[in-house]
């Protein structure tokens, strides 16, 4: 993911992996939801709708940003993707 100086980021990025990759840093809510749609390797999971959720309300409305990095966060244990 590549830093946007149009957003904010949160104070500690969210550290993933998938496969045989390096990790990957998601540093706030528009990349925990661009992540999500483009390289989540699950389809479905109560973590994840309430992630793409929490990151969708602090885009469009303003909300918490931290409330949706704990939701990433859960959704990425969930996968089994957290690193």
């Amino acid at each position: 993911m590549t830093h946007d100086p149009d957003h904010t980021y949160w104070g500690t990025a969210v550290s993933v992996h998938i496969g045989t990759g390096p990790a990957e840093f998601i540093h706030n809510e528009h990349e925990a939801l661009d992540y999500q749609y483009a390289r989540w390797p699950l389809t479905d999971g109560p973590h994840m709708f309430n992630a793409k959720k929490k990151c969708r309300e602090a885009i469009d409305h303003g909300g918490n940003a931290n409330l949706a990095r704990q939701a990433f966060v859960a959704a990425a244990i969930e996968a089994d993707i957290l690193s």
